[in-house]
């Protein structure tokens, strides 16, 4: 019986396939006749048309295949299955302040309330912007017959394409311009493009009411669905179809890309099925992307059109306040074929080391590295390291190390129950003959250390290092905070003559100054610009003399509703006559963590009395801020607040706010960073014999690094970024997995570099002082020896090639580079090596004990790398 082969698509095959056949179901047709005429016709035809079947069925089944799918429509699927974000475009935004005459104003006010309808399109530098939600200008007249202004938006509907969670928006102010009075907002704009599609569903067919699709010409932000049947409108949360719906969710309809301009909606039953003569409605927000970033600081005339409220062609005055930035293009589908495998290896089961690179590898980048090296692989355990190394603001190196320990039992700083802590800050100096470090608490000596730290290897602890007795282990801490709370409005006293508006708090702890405080700090202004008796002042200096607000910081632990603590803030900054105020509270820590990894804070209250209490409290709080005003003669309500602090009769409680996701205390570093400790006995200089631990594999940063807020604190932030990361990583490995997450040695001395191939003679420090001679063209530019060293120093610190180092490839290479501005360059040396050492090899190493180690150029103390270029 003649058979096709699926898998061949040879048009000649198939045509003798076809022939054979004809010979088994025709027997009387002869050889000749079989091809030609009818049955010749017969046969090319029908293998013509399983040769198609043939193909376009391989075609199709290669959509399945994220690697083989050509169609945009299925590679946009693949890559929303495999998480890959962003791939709709990112509007720009811009700060404006947007004014209308007050001669218009007033006709334009309907009981006191006129709106700006997100829809209008506002025009700058040509592109098209609108308002991000409708905004609500009020106006009311105060107690002196002054017309006072207030301005928010109208945040009913949720727009997914903005980030604003405070409704009230600055106070509006009046300001002349070309001899007219004009009444300004301030807002933030968003460049997109507003495309509104609608249908009508004239049958009851299931299959044609179940299907609506739209198309649009620029870049995708992002749309709604909304049906309107019997005069009620239902708004329907678009998810893409084959994802998984939150259980949740209640109104909601499905999407798929039918190119990259085109996508169909369907309905479900299980949720939302219009029926005959609903109307359904598409609301397509698109963008220009990155083209809508640009500088246009001009102030421009623009009209205001609002259908839905009744007002055409309103003229109004556009102050530009800041560049339109922000704006990123969607992914393209050859970006989108990059990114779906690298995203289908980084999710789903980590069960090896390829799968567990290709998971970390996502977040390598050209400025930060993390290497996985295997520590423990049996039937009982699987270890990894992750050792990490990375460059900071300045683009260099962070000196970083892991080191053992050696300490005496009295050098612990804190001591609670069984808790013993050693606080970040605390330095430690490394022996280089023994390869183990000691704490060193002699200012003086440190002093001296410093003074030239490319040999000493003093270093300085980043995360606070916790013991516990009994049973006995180490836990690591990151206290270090640099935050920003943002609030959320969840009360707001209307009754009140006026309300205060907040967006957001900072939340700290430094490293370098008040290490043991917590200090919040929250800016607000009032809603309307006018004197509300709320400050007083003297006539004639204009200095504060009476005071009527109060804030309060209200305290919970994690999971409680009940209110922990509290604090009252103390006014740190006001600007006369703008009505904007700066409170801040400062909370004290001694750094004591007790057995539930709560941490001990000082000077705060009890609620519901006025007495101080330490308290412990949880690695994340919730917070919420009340803000109180005594108006004059009268009270309007303290919402809850009298539960919590008493003594507040005649204030007023004028709004309540949640720091959205609580506030840090510290992280925990516990799980992903791992160090035995044991009890010892060991002599010290002098031959006396201690009692002490022994703590391995410690992470530690250059000591005289730690001297610059700044560079610690983006270390800090670089440090919990791969927290994050690797505590996603713990949720998909197995059980019996583990990371132990540390610091390349970038500075400190050799254990794998060599001077020889045979690994016999070790660098002196992998933290380098480069040497050499250059003679220039006499024409040349006098910033050619800045060049060169920023050359040398990226060439050698490619995070991309952790390898050896030879100095007559990088002769030749700047060389090169430079052929037209030098007559020569000529190596002198590597730290207190001479010339004839040209070539540092890095060893094998099965030790998995070693620290991984990379190459850099030393950074002196002003920052610059220490590149020494004699001019001959």
């Amino acid at each position: 019986m003649a058979t096709i082969n699926p898998m061949k698509t040879d048009i000649y095959d198939i045509k003798e396939t076809v022939h054979d056949l004809q010979k088994e179901t025709i027997p009387e047709l002869d050889e000749n006749t079989s091809v030609v005429g009818l049955p010749g016709y017969l046969n090319s035809v029908n293998s013509l048309q399983i040769q198609n079947s043939i193909i376009t069925s391989s075609e199709l089944a290669n959509e399945v295949f994220p690697s083989k799918a050509k169609f945009e429509k299925n590679i946009i699927s693949h890559a929303i299955i495999q998480n890959v974000t962003d791939i709709q475009a990112n509007p720009a935004k811009v700060s404006v302040m947007v004014g209308i005459a007050m001669n218009d104003l007033e006709d334009l006010f309907k009981n006191d309330i006129f709106r700006f309808d997100r829809k209008s399109k506002i025009f700058i530098n040509f592109f098209e912007f609108h308002f991000q939600y409708d905004i609500v200008l009020s106006r009311t007249l105060s107690i002196n017959n002054k017309m006072i202004y207030s301005a928010r938006y109208d945040m009913s509907i949720d727009n997914p394409l903005s980030d604003i969670t405070n409704p009230y928006l600055k106070a509006p102010f009046v300001q002349y311009h070309d001899d007219n009075e004009y009444l300004f907002i301030y807002c933030d704009l968003i460049q997109i493009s507003l495309q509104e599609v609608q249908s009508k569903i004239v049958t009851s067919t299931p299959i044609e009411n179940k299907v609506f699709e739209f198309s649009f010409d620029e870049q995708l932000a992002g749309f709604a669905i909304k049906v309107t049947e019997n005069e009620k409108m239902t708004r329907l949360t678009p998810v893409f179809e084959g994802i998984g719906i939150d259980p949740r969710l209640t109104d909601y309809c499905f999407y798929s890309y039918m190119d990259l301009n085109n996508i169909r909606v369907t309905f479900d039953s299980a949720s939302y099925m219009p029926s005959i003569n609903a109307l359904i409605e598409a609301e397509i927000w698109s963008t220009l992307g990155a083209k809508g970033n640009f500088s246009f600081l001009n102030n421009i005339m623009i009209s205001i059109t609002s259908d839905s409220y009744g007002y055409k062609n309103i003229p109004c005055r556009v102050l530009i306040g800041s560049e339109s930035s922000g704006g990123v293009d969607k992914k393209t589908i050859d970006e989108l074929r990059k990114l779906i495998p690298k995203e289908a290896l980084s999710r789903g089961s980590i069960t090896n080391d390829t799968t567990l690179n290709n998971y970390f590898n996502m977040i390598n980048t050209d400025e930060n590295r993390l290497e996985i090296m295997k520590r423990v692989d049996n039937q009982f355990e699987r270890s990894y390291f992750a050792y990490m190394v990375l460059k900071d603001q300045y683009n260099n190196i962070i000196p970083t190390n892991t080191v053992d320990l050696e300490m005496d039992e009295t050098q612990w700083q804190t001591n609670v129950n069984r808790k013993y802590t050693l606080l970040p800050g605390t330095c430690l100096h490394l022996d280089r003959a023994t390869g183990i470090s000691r704490i060193i608490s002699d200012q003086e000596r440190i002093q001296e250390l410093i003074q030239d730290d490319k040999e000493t290897f003093i270093y300085g602890l980043p995360l606070m290092i916790v013991m516990t007795d009994d049973p006995l282990y180490i836990s690591y801490y990151s206290t270090i905070i640099d935050q920003v709370g943002y609030l959320d409005f969840k009360y707001i006293n209307y009754t009140a003559p006026c309300q205060f508006v907040a967006s957001a708090i900072t939340w700290k702890r430094k490293f370098t100054e008040d290490r043991d405080c917590y200090k919040l700090s929250i800016p607000f202004t009032q809603n309307i610009q006018a004197e509300m008796g709320i400050l007083g002042f003297d006539t004639a200096t204009n200095s504060l003399i009476a005071n009527n607000l109060k804030v309060f910081a209200v305290f919970y632990n994690k999971g409680e509703t009940t209110p922990y603590r509290y604090i009252e803030c103390d006014m740190s900054e006001y600007e006369y006559g703008m009505f904007f105020y700066t409170y801040t509270a400062t909370i004290k820590t001694t750094d004591q963590i007790d057995d539930k990894n709560l941490i001990r804070l000082e000077g705060l209250k009890i609620p519901g009395t006025d007495d101080e209490a330490y308290g412990y409290m949880s690695s994340n709080i919730s917070v919420k801020i009340y803000i109180l005003n005594k108006f004059q003669n009268t009270e309007f309500g303290r919402h809850d607040l009298d539960g919590v602090v008493p003594g507040l009769e005649g204030y007023t409680v004028c709004n309540m706010f949640d720091v959205n996701d609580g506030l840090s205390l510290y992280e925990n570093y516990t799980d992903i960073i791992n160090s035995t400790v044991k009890h010892i006995s060991y002599r010290d200089e002098d031959s006396i014999l201690h009692n002490g631990y022994r703590i391995k594999s410690i992470p530690v940063v250059r000591y005289s690094y730690m001297d610059d807020e700044e560079c610690i604190q983006n270390f800090i932030d670089e440090l919990n970024y791969k927290k994050a990361y690797i505590d996603r990583a713990l949720y998909v490995l197995e059980n019996n997995f583990t990371i132990d997450f540390k610091l390349f040695n970038t500075y400190g001395p050799s254990r794998i570099y060599s001077l020889d191939e045979h690994g016999t003679n070790m660098v002196s420090r992998v933290n380098l002082t480069l040497n050499f001679r250059l003679r220039l063209v006499q024409s040349t530019d006098s910033y050619t020896v800045s060049y060169i060293i920023k050359d040398i120093k990226d060439i050698l610190e490619d995070l991309n090639d952790i390898s050896s180092l030879h100095i007559p490839n990088l002769i030749t290479t700047i060389t090169n580079t430079y052929r037209n501005a030098i007559e020569y360059f000529e190596f002198l040396g590597i730290n207190d090596y001479g010339p004839g050492v040209q070539h540092l090899y890095k060893n094998d190493v099965t030790d998995v004990t070693i620290v991984p180690e990379f190459l850099t150029v030393h950074t002196n103390e002003d920052l610059s790398p220490d590149i020494n270029i004699e001019i001959a």
